[in-house]
């Protein structure tokens, strides 16, 4: 452990050097060590353990718990280091037996490594394996993941396989669906289903289907925003994506139902966000604040006189808060409301408020 071997390697080759010194005895299986096999005494590169690729697990729990650890390196990893967990993640992946890749923890656990890595067709993958296991012994947020995971890669496949992308969407919706009859509505199961509408909006190939999505997105987030003020809580994220969906119905020409306290509704996120950051700092609730000023101006057709002021207030969160990965949702929001503009029926709003879009989207991708 003093060359940085996590300690379940250290374990393993204690073990097997007892072992192979004293084949007459059984000492090898009494030498037992407990506490978590991914930890070593010098930090190494993310998504590596020392000593090159060579892979050791002695049991089940360890491939979880280091693919857990992986799913965390992740979400915060730059573009080197996604290169390593990712070649770490085939390393782990290849090495697995028929056996272990039967149980449904394991295929849950692989299929989470690959969606944080935007390997959706891999991680739909493992999570639809994970339904085959006789023994369900997986969580059902697994099954909400393959959901979310199955339309992230529509959008991603729609313009090569647009009847492919469709039917993914259908089958993402129809398990949300039947998990809501089957269970109950929570408002994480009220805003997968609104993100499944935003990227239909997106994949849509006229207005009517963008106007019609929209109006499922709207729908869909309010329902989870209504679901969290039941219990007494102001839900900035499907709050925001409501009010989006509306101004931008209204953008569109559509029927738009905007809530008439609009504006306190959007400060009252704002708000919200601003308390939770305070009580526990996170790039999520500091980007908030900014992305209800960008919709603020959305709604006012006045996001021209202000993109400088936003782009400099995204990239502040940015430097203060968020990894490359956190802030690359800031990008994928851009790309769906120039989407969505990009349709608009009205020349101004498509040329003014699509250009300030691109203006900002460029602003912060450099």
């Amino acid at each position: 452990m003093l060359t940085g071997t996590p300690f379940g390697d250290a374990v393993f080759h204690a073990r097997k050097e007892t072992y192979e010194k004293h084949p007459s005895v059984n000492t090898w299986g009494a030498y037992q060590c407990y506490g978590d096999p991914a930890f070593s005494l010098l930090r190494k590169d993310a998504g590596r353990r020392a000593g090159g690729g060579e892979t050791h697990f002695a049991a089940p729990a360890e491939v979880i718990l280091e693919l857990e650890n992986m799913a965390e390196d992740a979400t915060t990893a730059s573009d080197s280091q996604v290169a390593n967990v990712r070649e770490r993640l085939e390393t782990i992946s290849s090495g697995l037996s028929k056996k272990w890749l039967e149980i449904g923890e394991v295929r849950a656990a692989l299929g989470r490594v690959y969606g944080e890595l935007d390997l959706f067709e891999q991680a739909v993958e493992h999570y639809e394996a994970v339904q085959d296991v006789e023994k369900a012994r997986f969580p059902l947020r697994a099954v909400e993941q393959l959901c979310n995971l199955q339309t992230r890669w529509a959008l991603e496949k729609s313009e090569e396989d647009p009847k492919g992308a469709d039917s993914l969407v259908r089958e993402a919706k129809r398990k949300l669906d039947l998990i809501i009859e089957a269970l109950k509505p929570t408002a994480e199961r009220y805003s997968l289903l609104g993100s499944i509408a935003k990227r239909e909006a997106m994949i849509a190939r006229d207005l009517a289907g963008k106007k019609d999505s929209l109006g499922r997105m709207s729908e869909n987030y309010q329902a989870a925003y209504d679901h969290e003020g039941e219990k007494g809580n102001i839900a900035p994220y499907p709050l925001l994506n409501w009010l989006t969906a509306q101004v931008l119905l209204e953008l569109l020409g559509g029927k738009a139902q905007k809530p008439v306290d609009f504006k306190v509704l959007l400060e009252k996120g704002a708000a919200s966000a601003t308390t939770r950051y305070r009580e526990y700092p996170d790039f999520w609730m500091a980007i908030t604040g900014v992305d209800c000023r960008l919709l603020e101006h959305l709604e006012k057709k006045d996001l021209a006189l202000h993109k400088e002021k936003i782009i400099a207030d995204y990239l502040e969160v940015k430097k203060r808060d968020g990894s490359p990965r956190e802030f690359r949702s800031v990008l994928e929001h851009l790309d769906f409301l120039k989407n969505i503009i990009d349709a608009a029926p009205i020349i101004d709003i498509r040329e003014e408020i699509g250009s300030a879009l691109l203006d900002i989207r460029r602003g912060l991708k450099g």
